[in-house]
């Protein structure tokens, strides 16, 4: 009799910790897991439970995934496998994969959950599919319709990517009463469905992160594993120093609001569309591109400015390399080997300064140059022929503006990386009499953010310059023959 009312009284202690969990995500976490969570994890995480629809804009480095990991092992864990099932999707596979996949495999591991979890981003409970990870181009909408659950979750991370059918999609699984969906990602894109369910569309619970809320700024008490994760005061700093505080990348990556600034030239939704399309044909194993190697180099010496080469094929900026505090024979040395074996190659150099003697050293070698000089007039003008451009800085810039424009039909891909995009999405503009656009002056924009925008300038030159002309010891264009952008000179 005392071990049947023992064992009774042990059974309704468990299914009093089931229940207790099952309402509670974060003590899961804390007492299944033995996980430290933060205060801002804590609110999205008992969200997620209470509301069916939760949207998180976060800033960069919060822990976003790592919360959304939690999530789905809980909600596997505190449900019955049999009428429970768990999507994820993230815009490209190494965010499915690479990112929230690897945190659910360690957590289904350090916990010893039910079933396994497979390399293909599937978990199985006695070889039932309980939840999957997919990239937007697995689904079709007979993949949606046929899951049917009592207990569903769904997880939207990096959320600016995803695209609208994905939303709609989601929105018809989510039909039972214990359905939730989970939107969290970094806000880049303001003409996104993410932007609408975080401002206006009705029925989301929305929830923001910025990095100032981190424990490192906030000062509140977590573990030093935690501390060591978690964004830092030294990032913050970093990132206002460079970035500059007004900038549109700054709002987004820190303080986690959307920002496309309408002063600036280039949004930052058009840089983070590029890059996407940048993961994408990295994924699919950088198919060739047609069309030759063109190398923009941004020419520095000693100081702090570096000298980068932007390696453009086709319609892809295939990578950046950046040299610090190199002597102008190396950048030569470094130029000369890039174009080594590559076929009608051509380079093109910032030919103001220190840059001349770069171009003077590869004619010597007669390997081919085309001299940017970004002060020069040119008479190029705008994609609708409208407008006119004080000088080849200003009308390059434009030109990389219009390749990025989605109306455009953009096809143009750039490599994730935060500098670039800060470069990118930095420059102002303004309109003078007679018609002129006018793109901020390097030395201005190098003023304003306290460094100089090296990247953006060999991306805009290796974009600026196409075919080959003839032209002569300044870089001037003799025999000019269209006026296209993609053939555009300094005239």
């Amino acid at each position: 009799m005392v071990d049947f009312a023992s064992a009774l009284a042990e059974r309704l202690e468990r299914r009093g910790q089931q229940d207790r969990w099952r309402a509670d995500p974060v003590a899961w976490v804390q007492e299944r897991l033995g996980e430290h969570v933060w205060s801002k994890q804590a609110q999205v995480m008992r969200s997620v439970a209470e509301n069916p629809l939760v949207t998180v804009q976060s800033a960069h480095s919060t822990g976003k995934s790592h919360l959304a990991s939690r999530l789905v092992a809980w909600f596997l864990s505190v449900n019955p496998p049999e009428d429970t099932f768990v999507v994820t999707t993230a815009p490209t596979a190494a965010q499915v994969r690479a990112i929230l996949w690897r945190y659910i495999s360690q957590v289904h591991a350090k916990a010893g959950l039910e079933g396994r979890v497979t390399q293909a981003a599937e978990w199985k409970i006695n070889d039932q599919l309980v939840a999957y990870g997919r990239k937007p181009s697995d689904y079709t909408e007979s993949n949606f319709s046929g899951i049917h659950a009592k207990h569903l979750l769904v997880v939207l991370d990096e959320a600016c990517g995803v695209s609208k059918h994905l939303w709609v999609a989601a929105d018809s699984l989510a039909t039972s009463a214990d359905s939730h969906v989970l939107a969290i990602g970094n806000p880049d894109d303001n003409g996104s469905h993410f932007y609408k369910v975080c401002t206006s569309e009705p029925g989301w619970v929305r929830h923001k992160i910025s990095a100032y809320d981190a424990p490192a700024v906030t000062g509140e008490q977590v573990p030093q594993v935690l501390k060591d994760t978690l964004v830092s005061k030294q990032w913050i700093d970093d990132k206002k120093q460079r970035w500059g505080e007004g900038s549109p990348l700054f709002k987004a990556k820190v303080l986690g609001e959307f920002a496309d600034s309408d002063d600036s030239m280039i949004p930052l939704s058009w840089v983070m569309a590029a890059n996407r399309r940048w993961n994408e044909w990295d994924e699919a194993g950088r198919p060739p591109q047609p069309g030759r190697l063109v190398l923009g180099v941004d020419v520095a010496r000693f100081g702090d400015d570096k000298t980068v080469l932007a390696w453009r094929y086709g319609d892809v900026i295939t990578k950046l390399e950046r040299h610090a505090k190199i002597a102008t024979t190396q950048t030569t040395s470094l130029v000369q080997a890039a174009m080594h074996n590559q076929p009608q190659a051509v380079a093109v150099v910032d030919v103001i300064g220190i840059g001349a003697g770069v171009v003077d050293q590869l004619r010597s070698l007669q390997i081919p140059v085309r001299a940017y000089n970004a002060a020069h007039g040119t008479r190029v003008r705008d994609s609708t022929g409208s407008w006119k451009f004080n000088n080849v800085r200003s009308a390059s810039y434009w030109h990389l503006r219009e390749l990025l424009d989605p109306a455009q039909g953009s096809t143009l891909a750039l490599p994730p990386d935060d500098e670039l995009t800060a470069e990118l999405t930095a420059p102002r503009w303004d309109i003078r009499a007679g018609g002129v656009l006018v793109v901020e002056s390097k030395d201005d924009l190098k003023r304003r953010l306290g460094r100089s925008t090296d990247a953006s300038d060999s991306v805009a030159m290796a974009m600026w310059q196409e075919q080959t002309w003839d032209t002569d010891e300044e870089g001037r264009v003799k025999k000019p023959r269209v006026r296209r952008y993609a053939n555009a000179v300094t005239w």
